[in-house]
């Protein structure tokens, strides 16, 4: 684990490391327990700004992959984003996914179009102006390819960041024989997995169990549907309450129609997390995992990269 002075992180926080904190996981595997770090953002000035970061583009396929069983003849692109939240209190940065590393962003551009474009994660986070010692914390919603293959630089390029991953989502992609069956393995990541479950036996990564405060008023909610252990990113903006629902939903209409994913592990679930999330923020600002729009829409700070809120 980090050290938890130098860094104001998870201050209260019981941390328990125990070979039972996750199913196969080492004795170093750490799961916290809880924090408490304030919930009102206007008394403790910790505002963020948030920002997609476009690693890939585009990626074509019809609309019934990011819609359930609607549009199997239209064609349709979505991008591959990471993001970036920056307290405005003190620079922190927490950086949400980690996107491909180069060698599995290049295959994926290969074989998608001839015309995409694939940059490093981390040369986005420079291109927005971040110090790698400014991260201090990463967040990997769910461990599919293209949100978590970059698990094998983020720590040796983040050495000072913290990440966060959930129980559930470790237990299935780590250790679960399911995944071995083709409708899963078709989004499993090997070399991904074993980054992460890596990084937790070594105690960069923290096993969370449920919803979480990760950071200052930086929340993190277990959103299942999409994959067993999803989360959500809350975190206050000038615009207010904000959500990185990542995967949640690949695109807006998932949560202006109601309209699960095409690309779905159990679909009761997944409704059952979009209630949650609705109730937390207006739809304005909660942003999926793959939509154009949040390139299109928002204004560019720099090449690749929009700011949200």
């Amino acid at each position: 684990m980090m050290d938890m002075d130098r860094r104001d992180f998870l201050k209260t926080a019981t941390v328990v490391a125990s070979a039972a904190a996750v199913t196969g996981l080492a004795a170093t595997a750490a799961m916290a327990q809880g924090t408490s770090y304030p919930s009102d953002a206007s008394k403790t000035g910790n505002i963020y700004e948030i920002y997609a970061l476009k690693y890939m583009e585009p990626v074509k396929m019809k609309l019934a992959k990011a819609l359930y069983q609607q549009g199997f003849d239209q064609d349709f692109s979505v991008n591959l984003y990471t993001w970036a939240a920056i307290n405005k209190k003190n620079g922190e940065v927490t950086l949400i996914d980690t996107g491909c590393a180069p060698e599995l962003g290049e295959i994926f551009r290969k074989a998608n179009d001839p015309g995409a474009t694939y940059t490093a994660p981390w040369d986005l986070v420079e291109r927005l102006g971040v110090k790698p010692e400014q991260v201090t914390r990463v967040v990997i919603t769910h461990m599919h390819s293209d949100h978590c293959n970059g698990m094998l630089e983020f720590p040796k390029r983040y050495p000072k960041a913290q990440f966060f991953v959930q129980k559930r989502e470790v237990n299935f992609w780590a250790y679960d024989p399911m995944v071995q069956k083709p409708s899963f393995k078709q989004f499993l990541n090997q070399a991904g997995v074993d980054a992460v479950v890596a990084s937790i036996k070594s105690g960069r990564t923290t096993v969370l169990d449920g919803d979480q405060f990760v950071g200052p008023e930086i929340e993190v909610l277990l959103a299942p549907g999409h994959t067993p252990g999803l989360m959500a990113v809350v975190l206050p903006t000038a615009k207010g309450t904000t959500i990185v629902a990542s995967d949640l939903g690949h695109i807006f209409r998932t949560f202006t129609e109601d309209r699960v994913s095409g690309i779905i592990g159990d679909i009761r679930p997944w409704h059952d997390s979009i209630d949650k999330i609705k109730a937390r923020a207006p739809l304005a600002n909660i942003f999926p995992g793959h939509d154009v729009k949040m390139t299109t829409d928002f204004p560019s700070v720099a090449k690749d990269i929009t700011r949200l809120a």
